[in-house]
């Protein structure tokens, strides 16, 4: 699967103005833009845990892939596998993140 997402590493970007904002940021520019108010019921600390999941998202990315890799190299995609029974749904959650991560799945 290609990637056709701004590459990692995503980090968190803290503004001052306006207060409560929060960007993640590649050294290729903007990402995404967090906003709280005490008016929404995004707080300031939902805002941040969503930045945060955003920005590791290129690395969760990565795991998912580098797991199905060791997944299929080790061929443990046979139901017959002894681990498949606890690996075989990983493998499925992996792909079905990355197929979403890659709009394949809404």
């Amino acid at each position: 699967m290609k990637t056709t997402h701004t590459p990692g590493p995503w980090k968190i970007v803290p503004r001052t103005s306006p207060k409560g904002t929060l960007m993640v940021e590649s050294q290729h520019g903007l990402i995404a833009c967090m906003e709280s108010s005490k008016t929404r019921p995004v707080t300031y600390e939902k805002a941040e845990a969503n930045a945060k999941l955003i920005a590791a998202a290129p690395d969760l990315a990565e795991f998912a892939k580098c797991y199905l890799s060791v997944f299929e190299n080790h061929n443990i995609t046979n139901n017959s596998h002894p681990c498949y029974d606890w690996t075989g749904h990983l493998a499925d959650k992996a792909r079905a993140a990355i197929a979403k991560a890659a709009g394949e799945h809404q």
